[in-house]
């Protein structure tokens, strides 16, 4: 919800979602394990496996979500090609979105330590290879939409595409005392593509001939910066996105007969590819988990996603309705174990946005500065079953 100003219009939308997700997975054998996850939402955001309750009466859309092979031949490396989550995906809402999944490969090489400094007890070496695009123009043509976000007529267009190397380490310190460190680089190939994907004249180009569908519209994360009103092409020249995280945990504290275990999570992000407005930020407090009827969960965050700073295409859209970055939110949240199999689960999120655009410096933002803070409540049971 949003209450309208002369810098942006009113937003209000109450609704019912549900999702369902199907997994399957089956071991070939001691080396081999497949994966197969089938899920609704709307095929035009990938950001969410959520289907509106509306519609009339039709039927919802049952996709594959994801699908994979994972080859182990040693419990300390894997290697993983197909429809993956990513590799350093941590569901923080932080840089990646729960529910977005790439095509593509990844790698898990782990190295155990036995006297690690700081306590740490093994060190994770990973790395992602993951397709975005496939043009599949070997001479581009004047008229195409893609001249608009920055590539050359008569020239090849080729494939977009993340390169995402970096680290996980894990240890303890002390008896009850956990700590996870994460250092990560994402390089992105050809990113004016993933803009354009979410532009009406760009889907047509690089999504329908994927799926082989006509989708009745782009894809609809949009929040960064672009250096061209029609927003068709990014301000930030790359996308080379650099992430550091921290995360101290506690097994818990008994509170009335019930264990609270606590965490806090603190994450650094900057895109070293452009000169300004690219950097983010989260600082996160948890109290508590689910396991079983009467338990409860509290948990705080705050987040800054400056303009240049992350891809919105790709990080939580819960975080930012309408713009996934230029914001700074906090978010509140409170689950409540119902049953063993089900919880309740409410969250608060209260948006505001970062900058305007400054046509001078051919810097432009979908939803600047100065619009009327956004208020978003999601309250959900979840089934686990």
């Amino acid at each position: 919800m949003r209450s309208s100003n002369q810098f942006a219009g009113p937003l209000q939308n109450v609704r019912g979602r549900y999702r369902l997700r199907l997994n399957a997975d089956r071991s070939l054998d001691r080396r081999f394990d497949v994966h197969m996850q089938l899920s609704t939402g709307t095929l035009n955001n990938p950001l969410t496996n959520d289907q509106d309750m509306a519609g009339m009466n039709t039927k919802h859309p049952f996709s594959v979500a994801e699908a994979w092979v994972d080859f182990h031949p040693h419990k300390n490396f894997s290697m993983r090609a197909g429809r993956m989550p990513e590799v350093f995906v941590r569901r923080t809402r932080f840089v990646w979105d729960d529910d977005v999944r790439f095509n593509g490969f990844q790698q898990i090489a782990r190295l155990p330590l036995a006297n690690g400094p700081l306590g740490l007890k093994s060190v994770e070496f990973r790395a992602g290879e993951y397709l975005l695009s496939n043009p599949n123009i070997a001479v581009l043509p004047a008229s195409s939409p893609l001249v608009a976000a920055g590539f050359q007529p008569g020239k090849k267009v080729r494939d977009a595409a993340l390169f995402h190397p970096g680290f996980f380490a894990e240890g303890s310190l002390g008896s009850r005392w956990k700590q996870e460190v994460t250092s990560d680089v994402q390089l992105f190939r050809n990113p004016n593509q993933i803009q354009l994907a979410s532009l009406a004249s760009g889907f047509p180009v690089l999504i329908n001939p994927t799926l082989g569908v006509s989708l009745s519209g782009p894809i609809n994360e949009q929040g960064s910066a672009t250096s061209t009103p029609d927003r068709a092409r990014y301000y930030a020249p790359h996308f080379q996105i650099v992430h550091l995280g921290y995360r101290l945990q506690h097994d818990g504290w008994m509170l009335r007969g019930r264990e609270m275990p606590a965490r806090l999570d603190v994450r650094l992000a900057r895109n070293v590819g452009a000169d300004k407005l690219r950097d983010a930020v989260l600082i996160g407090a948890n109290v508590g988990d689910i396991r079983r009827a009467g338990d409860v969960r509290f948990l705080y965050e705050y987040l800054i996603k400056d303009a240049n700073s992350l891809l919105p295409q790709f990080t939580d859209d819960d975080v930012g309705t309408g713009s996934g970055t230029n914001i700074a939110v906090h978010g509140i949240r409170f689950d409540l174990g119902l049953a063993r199999f089900l919880q309740w689960e409410n969250l608060l999120f209260v948006q505001h946005q970062r900058r305007a655009s400054n046509p001078a410096e051919n810097l432009f933002v979908p939803l600047p500065r100065g619009a009327n803070p956004t208020f978003r409540f999601l309250s959900q049971l979840n089934f686990s079953f």
